[in-house]
């Protein structure tokens, strides 16, 4: 428990100096803390409705995909599972980018189309790595879910092509992109991640049972399919409205769920989804502040960051595991 303690206190002193750095950090304009409560000046217009809206977002999708992330490979028991791996973010993209570039003329609304692509993506590689019937090994589990990657990127380019004038944002939109986030949007975004938090913590006794293997877990009255049921909804959810606010943000969910776990030097799920959401937005926030140190003063998207810094994780987990 004083490890734990130990961990969460530096974890919430790392969020708060990333949130910092987001807010205030790498601005043409000098910015200052008390813009949040100033006039209406350049400064203070910049830190309320440009800086604090982006840096919530952020906060939000780390917090949603660090527990999605967590869920996923809870459920699957498998250390190298996460929606960007297994295609269910590229799945919501496709789905959302068919709704803006050829179906727009039907209005469908994009959070629906997100969670729905992100559903049927997620179905495919059950079937395809035979998940579904639990014998899914790792390595077959990320093949299935790269192929499935690889197509439906492949479709979104083709979407991209069929409407030039939208071309542009929606490959810009499929990079992942905080920047000109809105109150609006922050409105929007956070009642998914919230709700979706709330459920990951109520589920977490139910997943420590869950990694005692299906027998046992039986054994104990858990209805293991009706709580992997319950977490695949929650990632759907949550990889739906992050696409749908900020685009296809790559390996949060990858990387975090194991930082957790490391850290923590247990897997008690109790423990391991609330630190998995911190840390989520710590990174989130981070990735945020270099991707406008990148090619300052201009902007990056900010899945360009985490690809940069999750790609070498993922290797490095796979040739663990290969091992």
């Amino acid at each position: 428990m004083t490890r734990a303690l130990l961990v969460y206190s530096l974890t919430l002193l790392a969020l708060l100096l990333a949130a910092w750095l987001s807010l205030l950090a790498f601005s043409e304009h000098p910015l200052m803390l008390s813009g949040l409560w100033r006039g209406d000046d350049m400064s203070a217009l910049i830190v309320r409705d440009v800086r604090l809206p982006r840096m919530l977002a952020c906060a939000l999708v780390g917090v949603g995909l660090g527990m999605a992330g967590s869920l996923l490979q809870a459920v699957t028991r498998n250390a190298l599972a996460s929606p960007h791996v297994l295609g269910i973010n590229q799945g919501a993209g496709l789905f959302v980018a068919l709704s803006l570039g050829v179906l727009q003329r039907w209005q469908l609304p994009t959070l629906a189309m997100a969670c729905a692509g992100a559903t049927l993506s997620g179905a495919l590689v059950m079937l395809l790595s035979g998940l579904h019937r639990g014998r899914a090994s790792g390595v077959r589990l990320v093949l299935s879910g790269v192929a499935l990657s690889s197509l439906l990127a492949a479709m979104t380019d083709g979407a991209v092509m069929l409407n030039d004038e939208l071309g542009v944002s929606i490959v810009a939109f499929m990079a992942g992109s905080v920047d000109g986030m809105t109150w609006q949007q922050v409105a929007g975004l956070w009642p998914w991640v919230l709700g979706a938090t709330l459920g990951a913590l109520l589920l977490a006794h139910p997943l420590n049972l869950l990694q005692l293997g299906d027998e046992a877990a039986h054994a104990l009255g858990l209805k293991t399919r009706t709580v992997s049921v319950l977490c695949a909804l929650l990632v759907v959810v949550v990889a739906g409205a992050v696409v749908t606010y900020v685009g296809a943000i790559p390996f949060v969910c990858l990387i975090v769920p194991h930082t957790a776990r490391a850290l923590l030097g247990r897997q008690d799920y109790r423990l391991v989804l609330p630190l998995a959401g911190l840390l989520g937005g710590v990174l989130m926030l981070l990735s945020d502040a270099l991707s406008r140190l990148v090619n300052y003063p201009f902007e990056s998207p900010v899945g360009i960051v985490t690809a940069l810094i999750g790609a070498p994780f993922f290797l490095y987990l796979t040739w663990k595991q290969r091992r």
